[in-house]
């Protein structure tokens, strides 16, 4: 989408100048705003996920009676003894 936008955007807003320097020195102004608000939003978003298996770390074991673990996934299921 920025490929796109991105020249649109920087060409509408060098013709509101008339296509003067002013105008370009404007686009890039605006193109430089843009590209770190993207880069913040990025970072901030990337600092809100968490890693796998991060949320269980150091979370206490309790009632492990009646439990077994499935190999090869991350789920416990009630033990049915046959």
């Amino acid at each position: 989408m920025g490929f796109a936008l991105g020249p649109a955007l920087a060409t509408l807003l060098w013709s509101v100048f008339n296509h003067e320097p002013e105008g370009m020195r404007a686009a890039m102004a605006l193109a430089t705003a843009l590209s770190a608000a993207s880069v913040t939003a990025l970072i901030a978003h990337q600092r809100q996920q968490s890693r796998p298996g991060e949320e269980l770390r150091g979370a206490p074991v309790e009632n492990v009676q009646g439990l077994r673990a499935n190999v090869g996934t991350n789920s416990v299921s009630e033990r049915q003894d046959v």
